[in-house]
């Protein structure tokens, strides 16, 4: 076995080297632990925004991710404080359905209203491919200075010029 290296003081004596101090890094001895009641505060109310939740624990997202990960009860009241905002967002949809705001309206046909023939299809589906192209004929009379009789007729009107 080697020796452990002692370090003499001003008197003379030997002392043991002190240990170095270890960095806190995320993960790592020193990092706060917290209770599930105080993570479940730091949610509430933050529609689970997880940036809202680390700045009230002073803590990364990742240390967040993994209390979710690692507590189920933590992970539902998460999920409920997301559910919420969803909640939140339908009620006013309703809201503005109510009052017949036509984009709401809009909105709820073409998202919710699909069995009814209300989808518009988006871009890139596979009912864009199945449509025929639109075609157009503008007709906006003649150039200025040209006259608007069809080719091969004489000036005056009639079939024998008159």
């Amino acid at each position: 076995m080697a020796a452990k290296s002692k370090v003499k003081t001003d008197s003379g004596e030997a002392k043991k080297p002190a240990k170095k101090k270890r960095k806190n890094r995320p993960g790592g001895p020193g990092r706060p632990k917290y209770t599930i009641k105080q993570v479940k505060q730091a949610i509430n109310g933050t529609g689970g925004i997880k940036v809202e939740i680390c700045e009230r624990l002073k803590c990364s997202r990742t240390t967040l991710d993994a209390y979710i990960a690692k507590h189920p009860e933590i992970a539902e009241y998460y999920k409920e404080e997301c559910e919420s905002v969803l909640d939140m967002a339908e009620s006013r949809l309703f809201s503005n359905i109510d009052r017949g705001e036509l984009g709401a309206l809009m909105y709820y046909l073409n998202n919710k209203g699909k069995e009814r023939g209300y989808n518009r299809p988006q871009r890139g589906d596979a009912a864009d491919a199945q449509q025929r192209p639109v075609v157009l004929s503008l007709n906006f009379g003649p150039k200025p200075g040209q006259d608007d009789r069809p080719a091969g007729q004489p000036v005056g009107g009639g079939a024998d010029g008159q």
